[in-house]
């Protein structure tokens, strides 16, 4: 089992996540109504921001000492980009739920490691 510390910091940084997953897909809604010259610079502040989440994502696992914790969460928003880019927005949705249900479950983990420290 791993260390309580990390178990914590694990629990933090996914539900920071989650919160942050929950923002894009709130980001992606106002671009869909965009058009012209507002959906192409609303695009690249969605992509900026997404790009900004991965390296947080990476600090996340360089911080827990694993580069498996949040991948499948950094593949899924990469892929929400080329999404956003080709105007897939009901694609992009689905990444983020994907990227959503990986955050949720990787902090379900953590909680429930946790409590069975006594510790939650």
């Amino acid at each position: 089992m791993a260390e309580p510390k990390d178990l914590i910091r694990k629990f933090e940084y996914a539900e920071k996540l989650k919160s942050e997953v929950s923002i894009a897909n709130q980001l992606l809604e106002q671009v869909v109504g965009l058009k012209d010259e507002e959906l192409i610079g609303g695009q690249k502040v969605v992509e900026a921001y997404l790009n900004s989440l991965m390296m947080e994502i990476k600090l996340a696992q360089n911080v827990l000492g694993s580069k498996v914790i949040f991948a499948r969460t950094s593949r899924k928003l990469t892929e929400a980009i080329g999404r956003i880019n080709l105007r897939e927005y009901d694609e992009a949705r689905l990444c983020f739920s994907d990227a959503l249900t990986d955050v949720t479950t990787s902090c379900a983990e953590s909680f429930e490691a946790l409590a069975k420290l006594k510790l939650l």
